[in-house]
């Protein structure tokens, strides 16, 4: 029995990425109204016991603590916010899933500094590779090459150019700077107390917008491991993507 019926030339081929954001550069001041801390994060100020901070990828080390000041606990919704706004842009040209995120985050207290994720791909084909919006001005930036001659742009760094503006508010500034910034209303900590209240949050670009492109690395992956949907859940397929 066929495990799915497709129009012959019709059957689409995922593709996946990887991706890394070095935030050791990202600012880490952790004021009240310092709108531009908090790096970029997907736990935010609620960790539990199964979904906690990792500390250490090699042991896996873990840490509930959440944020004891309100600066740090505002800065930590921020980056949230902007792991919302880049998954949201990520979504442009093409549905794509967020796996296999791994985090460095001591506590509640201290910012990231590195976030790594995968990137699947349902239409690679509908990637945009004619544009090189986003892509900052300078060669030693666009690893395509010439940034202003159309075509010469790859998948892998359109979704670089994507992250960027993301994590930038949804915008892009091809001469490395920004001051974008928005603002949400959102479930706010308040460590003083433990308890929570809704608030206007702002937000915004951690470090300007060429800064925050040199941060971001994206490799496609050429060989994937799928673990089977069927009866036997035990059962690896080796699959490749070329």
């Amino acid at each position: 029995m066929p495990s799915y019926f497709s129009v012959k030339g019709d059957t689409r081929k995922p593709a996946y990425f990887r991706v890394s954001i070095d935030m050791s550069a990202f600012d880490d001041a952790q004021s009240n109204d310092n709108v531009t801390s908090g790096a970029v994060t997907p736990t935010g100020n609620f960790p539990t016991s199964d979904r906690p901070y990792i500390t250490n990828l090699s042991t896996l080390a873990t840490s509930t603590t959440r944020a004891t000041t309100q600066g740090a606990a505002d800065a930590r919704e921020r980056g949230l916010m902007r792991f919302e706004k880049m998954v949201q842009n990520l979504q442009t040209d093409t549905l794509v899933d967020i796996l296999d995120i791994e985090i460095l985050e001591a506590n509640g207290d201290a910012q990231a500094t590195l976030l790594e994720f995968s990137i699947s791909v349902e239409s690679p084909d509908h990637i945009n590779t004619t544009t090189t919006d986003g892509i900052p001005d300078g060669s030693t930036r666009a690893l395509a090459g010439n940034v202003d001659t159309a075509g010469t742009n790859t998948q892998a760094n359109r979704f670089r150019a994507l992250i960027a503006s993301g994590i930038n508010g949804g915008t892009t500034s091809v001469d490395f700077s920004s001051t974008t910034t928005y603002k949400e209303l959102r479930t706010r900590y308040l460590p003083l107390t433990g308890g929570t209240e809704m608030s206007e949050i702002e937000v915004g670009n951690p470090t300007a917008y060429g800064e925050i492109f040199d941060a971001i690395v994206v490799n496609q992956l050429t060989g994937t491991l799928a673990i089977s949907g069927g009866d036997d859940s035990t059962q690896i397929l080796k699959t490749s993507q070329n």
